[in-house]
């Protein structure tokens, strides 16, 4: 349950991102000469903006899955542990 949560999230994260990134292409690729010198003065600070918050989502969402993997493998450990301690 766990994973699969994790990996839609972790989709979820990488279609937004494939999203942003088409919405960035054709606007850099329709501006020319004096249009893109002009507006790059405002525009690039809201696209970095925007590409800094996906990087800081999809490393959360690598973070998130890491956890989740450590947690999951060390289950079964601490299971295991418990129960040769409660023999003692």
């Amino acid at each position: 349950m766990q994973a699969q949560e994790t990996v839609a999230d972790y989709e979820n994260t990488i279609v937004q991102f494939r999203n942003l990134v088409k919405e960035l292409q054709p606007a850099g690729q329709s501006k020319s000469g004096k249009e893109s010198a002009s507006t790059e003065e405002h525009k690039p600070e809201a696209e970095s903006q925007a590409m800094i918050n996906l990087k800081f989502e999809l490393q959360n969402t690598t973070m998130k899955a890491q956890s989740k993997g450590i947690f999951l493998f060390m289950e079964p450990l601490s299971l295991r542990f418990e129960s040769t301690n409660t023999f003692i």
